[in-house]
């Protein structure tokens, strides 16, 4: 059976995925375990709040790869925040076959660039949460690889994976880039650091980009085929030319706030836990102090009532 390369994208848009880095750190190693029971290489991965973006290569229906992820994270999440149901929607996976190599060196730019379109960061290089820091070190000035260690702690891996030997991992338990991506593979496409950095920081999506791919067959490989139908490419773009200011308040510094100083004062374990009256007020003091948006507030609070939207301002 041929190999083939795939771009992923799972998303739970209306709510957070990943609150906490330890979640993060979570979401990661079992994105990671989930490949390796597939048989699937990761070539790139990014995981932003709501939504994982992920390059591999696999024989074979990537689906099961989602599948795997979404029942081991969903577990670990749902028990965490006594959560109920499976994180992610079985609706929202987006799977998108790439051939081509154009295609390919354009798919993992996007994947590692989506901290960069969703205005998270000013460089995809400094995201704490992708695989970008797995190419050129050397080139890049980086540095070795870390060094690792044999086994994470329990609480950050599903205990009923088999892991790998060759697999290892960093301090903060994470699997570490060397063991868990195929980095030499994605130097092999891009063949420099001069032009990964070029991709990475300083190429702009546009006509350009589509007609640089038309020389390959198939459609070219553009932010409205990988994105979530949820977001405006126009907005992704305007971000990704840095036509933004990056905000203080990302979704993991708001969640925080939320879990570690406000919720104890509701005498809840967890935003599933809120009433609607709780939720407005919790609402009320994260937009007057922080300035968030009313859609990175439900978001971050979870919010599963359209009530809510409507309210808030009446009540306000």
């Amino acid at each position: 059976m041929e190999t083939n390369f795939s771009h992923l994208t799972f998303s739970s848009v209306s709510e957070v995925m990943f609150r906490d880095h330890e979640d993060y750190v979570r979401g990661i190693n079992d994105l990671v375990l989930a490949s390796m029971k597939a048989e699937a290489v990761i070539l790139a991965y990014s995981l932003m709040s709501n939504h994982v973006h992920c390059c591999i290569q696999m024989r074979g229906n990537p689906y099961g790869l989602f599948r795997t992820f979404r029942i081991s994270y969903g577990r670990y999440f749902s028990a965490k925040y006594r959560r109920k149901g499976y994180i992610c929607s079985k609706d929202d996976v987006s799977i998108v076959e790439i051939d081509g190599y154009q295609h390919c060196l354009t798919a993992i730019s996007y994947c590692l660039r989506n901290p960069l379109h969703h205005g998270v960061t000013s460089s995809c290089l400094n995201y704490a949460y992708s695989s970008a820091l797995a190419y050129f070190r050397e080139g890049l000035g980086i540095g070795p690889f870390p060094v690792t260690l044999k086994v994470c702690p329990r609480r950050l891996a599903p205990a009923n994976f088999p892991k790998p030997a060759s697999l290892r991992f960093e301090e903060d338990g994470r699997a570490s880039l060397d063991t868990s991506v195929d980095y030499k593979q994605v130097e092999m496409l891009f063949q420099t650091h001069n032009e990964f950095i070029y991709n990475m920081v300083i190429r702009r999506s546009g006509k350009k980009w589509r007609e640089q791919q038309s020389l390959e067959p198939g459609s070219p490989v553009t932010l409205e085929l990988l994105e979530s139908h949820h977001y405006m490419v126009e907005e992704l773009e305007k971000n990704e030319r840095r036509n933004m200011k990056v905000s203080d308040t990302s979704d993991i510094f708001l969640c925080e706030v939320i879990d570690n100083e406000l919720l104890p004062m509701y005498d809840v374990k967890s935003v599933y836990q809120l009433s609607m009256h709780q939720q407005l007020s919790i609402g009320h003091c994260l937009s007057a102090k922080y300035s968030s948006s009313l859609t990175q507030i439900g978001r971050c609070l979870a919010v599963t009532d359209n009530d809510f939207y409507r309210l808030f301002y009446v009540r306000h």
